[in-house]
């Protein structure tokens, strides 16, 4: 590894290249900043990168710790890395950077073969209106009910990634949560339909544009394996507590958010939010 990613020299371009017969782990070519002028403040990192015979994946990475080093915010591109032979193109990162910050990390990663260049590297303030690429960051405001920030992310997840997964009942109720009621109607209606026919994730959403009852979704929630059958109870109570709520019947939406929680599957993602629901409504 070498060269400067700051330059805009093509020939003293910054790279990571592997050597040998490289199967497992990565290289990194990084550098650390104090935050003092960042805190407070959200900051992009634009970069020009290339690539040639990547194996695995290689990116921009930039990470934001805290007291005892402990990350604050992230991202390593992982879910938009680049694979094989890219020619150069620009490519971005947007973190907060909070006030109880203690550094600011960022470099350049390849993760088995090939080689990866960086080029044109700047890192600038910009205002809250440039979306964050921490989709941890998303998953947070998710678990603490603030739908209004978590929105702008889901869409830019679901703009990169496609609808095909369970942040799209996210984005539904995110838009819901906001007053787009409309669109969220619409959205919910269109992904039900784009589902496979048997899937869980589209039983849900049935229930949830209203073309399947709370009775029939609990019904498919069933499962003869006992850890699949807890986990989809788990999100059956929760998206049932919710459309409770969403309907203004308040005691019904706390029995089912107690239901998911008493099914103890605190690695789901619909616990963790039905905990925030009885504490907020």
């Amino acid at each position: 590894m070498g060269g400067d990613p700051f330059s805009f020299n093509l020939e003293q371009a910054g790279f990571v290249k592997s050597i040998g017969d490289v199967s497992e782990g990565f290289g990194t070519l990084s550098t650390g900043i104090k935050p003092n002028k960042y805190l407070g403040k959200r900051v992009k990192i634009s970069v020009s990168l290339k690539t040639e015979n990547v194996e695995k994946w290689a990116s921009m990475w930039m990470r934001v710790d805290g007291e005892d080093k402990l990350a604050i915010s992230f991202d390593n591109m992982q879910e938009r890395a680049l694979k094989g032979n890219n020619n150069w193109n620009t490519y971005e990162i947007v973190l907060d950077v909070p006030k109880n910050s203690t550094s600011v990390v960022y470099g350049v990663m390849l993760v088995g073969k090939g080689q990866i260049w960086a080029k044109d590297l700047q890192f600038k303030i910009v205002d809250e209106t440039v979306v964050l690429t921490d989709m941890n960051q998303m998953i947070n405001y998710l678990m603490t009910g603030n739908y209004q920030k978590a929105l702008p992310l889901l869409e830019k997840y679901l703009q990169e990634n496609g609808t095909d997964n369970y942040k799209s009942l996210f984005y539904y109720i995110s838009l819901i949560e906001t007053g787009k009621k409309e669109q969220g109607k619409i959205f919910i209606d269109d992904f039900a339909k784009k589902q496979p026919k048997d899937e869980w994730i589209t039983k849900i959403a049935l229930f949830l544009n209203g073309d399947i009852t709370e009775k029939a979704l609990l019904k498919a929630s069933n499962n003869i394996d006992p850890e699949i059958d807890k986990g989809q109870k788990c999100e059956a109570y929760y998206y049932i507590g919710i459309d409770y709520k969403f309907d203004k019947n308040i005691s019904k939406a706390k029995e089912y958010f107690k239901k998911s929680i008493a099914t103890n599957e605190k690695d789901f993602y619909e616990y963790g939010m039905s905990e925030i629901e009885l504490k907020s409504i």
